[in-house]
């Protein structure tokens, strides 16, 4: 997890999906799983599928963050966030990383 001091939700606010090459992504992939079902909340879990939003379990190396989010036009956001009992709050926070 990011050790920062502050951590508080304008931080992730501030935060913005990447452009990735098509060899990134696919070394993202390799170094990740996807998520059960279980793993997140069903309001969580339709709003990725309206938006075709993937999510992946990922511990970066150098980051430690918990997910990675990427889109079909390898847009890429990862970072720490329950995703279970997130809710509208982690809609909201990936709806601002990828500016929809």
């Amino acid at each position: 997890r990011d050790r920062s001091v502050s951590r508080g939700l304008g931080d992730v606010y501030k935060r913005q999906s990447l452009k990735v090459t098509q060899e990134r992504l696919k070394e993202i992939e390799d170094e990740s799983y996807i998520l059960s079902d279980g793993e997140m909340s069903a309001e969580f879990r339709q709003f990725l599928s309206d938006y075709r939003i993937e999510v992946r379990v990922w511990k970066h190396p150098r980051t430690n963050f918990d997910y990675v989010f990427y889109t079909r036009d390898l847009q890429v956001a990862n970072l720490s966030i329950n995703l279970k009992k997130g809710g509208n709050s982690a809609i909201q926070i990936v709806k601002q990383l990828f500016d929809l």
